[in-house]
């Protein structure tokens, strides 16, 4: 019954304009880019789960060599106007600077 639930959940989200759901993997050395048409002022949020990855150690050298996922992204010209280490799970939100396609890219780190 969970499974339905969550289901019905994502399905009333995308009807109210809420939001989409995306499930994907990538190995080291890959990418998964991702363009979305944004506003200006607009605010993404985005609520992620990396459970294949260990948690992001809290000690800020650790950080540099640990293996993590990447978000970064860029306004249309190539600007980048956000990037975030992902933990085992977590958000990150950021606001568009300018209208347009942005570039959202997940890779590994570490």
């Amino acid at each position: 019954m969970a499974r339905i639930g969550v289901f019905l959940l994502l399905c009333l989200a995308q009807w109210l304009g809420g939001g989409d759901a995306l499930f994907f993997k990538f190995k080291a050395g890959e990418s998964k880019c991702f363009i979305e048409l944004l506003r200006k002022d607009e605010v993404m949020l985005i609520t992620y789960k990396s459970p294949d990855q260990n948690a992001l150690p809290s000690d800020l050298e650790q950080q540099k060599t640990h293996e993590s996922a990447i978000l970064r992204v860029t306004e249309q010209e190539g600007k980048q106007i956000f990037e975030g280490q992902a933990d085992v799970e977590g958000r990150f939100a950021f606001t568009a600077l300018t209208d347009g396609t942005h570039n959202f890219c997940w890779s590994l780190h570490g």
